[in-house]
């Protein structure tokens, strides 16, 4: 591992110093990376004994924060960065460097903002934020001389370790972003606090962190299988993310998507911050100087699963802010055999803006893989609002040279999911907030739909059946009712769209090319434009069952469509939505029957089942070679009794000014 990260570093540093001007600025053709990017950088400087670029970089560096109402430098990324420096690299800067960041360190301690703000807690949210906060005020109290930072953050680090007694993983769960940046953060903690109590309970939580992701990352795709919480283009896409990097530090080559691929980039490989290469390699600047503990048997979870291999968990979900979506559990369930894996979670991350509560990953061939870009493909699915459609280009604007594919195709959907092994069903409503919701402006709506995604920029489907007939290529309208049945490399793979509205007329389901992806979307409303209601978001009824399976185990993809064709629905609403899937057994699959009853907008059914039994909800549970529940840390375990302990004289954010009580305190 640390050959791997010196290599990365070496190399990042050499390619990134004649980005800057003499005076400090930026030379670069590209966007100028902002003052974390900056810090994330300067790792490879002095990682690798350039001392003096490092405190040329962080002393030209402008981190003066002018959105909060008081002056300060916090920054909840950048003032913790400051803090890893400082730990690394203390010694070797120059005394006005270690000033610059010692004082970033110190605004973190305050209680608005800083790193004691209500916002950074573990409370069902964006917990890579918490993590650093923690980090932050735990570290940088012990090494500034602040015991109340210390106090304030072990009780933090206490809340995270409690919800990982009673809760199979973090909210912010398998995101291939944010999940590194949380396990980075706890690691620090876990490897440097001079506090015991702080030390073991950081130790227990990084082992569950990368616990769950070893259980999650598939090897024959070399890449974090779904569901995601949190995922943006370049995750959905399987390519260069921080997962993928940080798997590679602590790996090796399993992890297909090296960051080493950011040097010479292939002109498909689709970069995150359209298309800003200096960002993609600085960001992993942070990951490649980290510090990571993952035992033994961990490691052989990663690459030594016995096909088929499952895993479910359960996570907490705080609500959004605009109503609507109560703060509620939430379960996630990963299927994989040789070929293809599938995820889901029966809610999305919060509005689902980012989540994939659906995901599917494959591989091309049967050989190892070779090439990660081509080798892979994925499927994931998106509620699409006007114009928005996948692969769009965007430009960071005519005096930069970067531009790329977008950050993020934004879902307008809550979605409810019950999975059986390769079989997903998947259910959807546009959510609330494009209504009048909560007083909030309504989006103005020209077109509604629901898109199947599958990316295909080196390959498209290879064969392609509606029903039980094929189709030369994809293209055209498809008939409601119909399974739309492809095969993609290794996996088959059919979509049977369940759509329809009580009010808007018969939608309309087509196969399209776009940008580079082939997509099945479903068509709720398409006409003048005009504002939704909540009662008309609720009245549009959208989601699919997908059904997967690798190429061998059917004599054709026919086969499969001509079994599938055989299959039973019914889906219909009368005060909740019904929906029943009945598939009969075969040589391939065993028999199904899946069934459940759901609101719109309810994070939780009236009923669901598989096999006329309710649905499990464990807390985490995994096939062999996974440890047994009695052996994992945390879990299930008794836990002494918070401290009483409020630290706020009132609750107001850094972040936005979202509504607050105190009522006794």
């Amino acid at each position: 591992m640390r050959a791997r990260c010196i290599q990365y570093l070496e190399k990042a540093a050499d390619v990134s110093r004649d980005w800057f001007a003499a005076d400090g600025g930026w030379r670069a053709p590209s966007r100028p990376l902002s003052a974390r990017e900056r810090l994330w950088l300067s790792f490879a400087y002095y990682e690798t004994g350039q001392t003096e670029m490092g405190d040329f970089v962080v002393g030209a560096t402008d981190v003066s924060q002018k959105e909060y109402p008081v002056e300060s430098t916090f920054n909840i990324f950048s003032t913790n960065i400051a803090l890893v420096l400082l730990l690394r690299y203390r010694k070797l800067m120059s005394a006005s460097v270690v000033s610059k960041l010692k004082s970033m360190v110190r605004d973190g301690f305050a209680t608005w903002a800083g790193n004691r703000a209500p916002d950074y807690q573990f409370h069902g949210f964006n917990d890579n934020m918490p993590a650093k906060a923690a980090m932050g005020l735990i570290l940088g109290g012990e090494m500034l001389g602040e015991p109340e930072a210390v106090k304030h953050g072990l009780w933090s680090l206490r809340q995270f370790a409690a919800q990982l007694t009673r809760r199979g993983i973090n909210s912010e769960y398998n995101s291939p972003t944010y999940s590194p940046l949380t396990l980075h953060a706890i690691a620090e903690i876990a490897g440097h606090a001079q506090n015991d109590e702080a030390r073991q309970l950081a130790a227990d939580i990084e082992a569950r962190l990368w616990l769950d992701l070893a259980a999650r990352f598939h090897e024959g795709t070399g890449m974090l299988a779904g569901p995601y919480s949190r995922a943006y283009t370049v995750d959905l896409l399987g390519q260069v993310t921080l997962a993928s990097s940080l798997l590679w530090f602590v790996l090796g080559d399993v992890s297909r998507m090296s960051p080493m691929r950011l040097f010479d980039p292939d002109e498909q490989l689709v970069l995150h911050h359209h298309g800003n290469p200096p960002f993609n390699i600085a960001q992993m600047c942070w990951l490649a100087a980290g510090e990571y503990h993952v035992s033994e048997s961990t490691r052989r979870l990663f690459t030594e699963k016995t096909y088929p291999f499952s895993c479910v968990s359960t996570s907490e979900m705080g609500p959004t802010a605009f109503g609507g979506y109560p703060a509620c559990s939430n379960r996630q369930q990963t299927y994989q055999e040789a070929d293809f894996s599938v995820g889901t979670c029966n809610v999305s991350f919060l509005n689902g803006g980012q989540a994939a509560a659906y995901f599917a990953s494959y591989r091309n061939k049967a050989d190892p893989v070779e090439d990660g870009l081509k080798d892979v493909g994925t499927v994931f699915s998106k509620m699409l609002l006007n114009d928005s459609k996948p692969g769009e280009y965007v430009s960071e604007g005519p005096e930069y040279t970067n531009g790329g594919e977008q950050d993020n195709l934004v879902s307008y959907a809550n979605h409810f999911t019950l999975q059986s092994d390769s079989t997903a069903l998947v259910l959807s409503h546009p959510h609330f907030l494009l209504s009048a919701w909560d007083g909030q402006e309504p989006r103005k709506v020209k077109q509604l739909s629901e898109a199947v995604c599958f990316p295909s920029k080196f390959a498209g489907a290879d064969e392609v059946f509606v029903g039980t007939e094929t189709r030369e290529s994809w293209g055209g309208v498809v008939p409601r009712g119909q399974w739309i049945v492809c095969r993609r490399g290794r996996l088959f793979v059919g979509i049977r769209p369940l759509v329809y509205t009580r009010t808007l007329g018969e939608p309309t389901i087509t196969l399209e090319q776009v940008n580079g992806y082939e997509v099945i979307r479903s068509t709720f409303y398409n006409g003048e434009e005009r504002t939704f209601s909540v009662q008309d978001c609720a009245d549009v009824y959208g989601g699919f069952i997908a059904e997967h399976a690798s190429v061998d185990d059917y004599t054709s993809l026919e086969a499969f469509a001509q079994e599938l064709s055989r299959a039973k629905i019914e889906d219909y609403f009368w005060t909740t939505r019904r929906v029943r899937y009945c598939r009969d057994v075969s040589d391939a699959k065993p028999e199904l029957e899946m069934e459940l009853s759901w609101t719109p907008g309810s994070p939780e059914p009236r009923f669901a089942e598989i096999n006329r039994k309710l649905v499990e909800w464990p807390a985490w549970e995994a096939s062999a070679p996974a440890p047994k529940t009695s052996d994992i840390p945390l879990l299930g375990k008794t836990r002494d009794p918070l401290p009483y302990y409020f630290p706020w004289e009132h609750l107001r954010c850094v972040q936005a000014p979202w509504p607050w009580a105190i009522g006794d305190a």
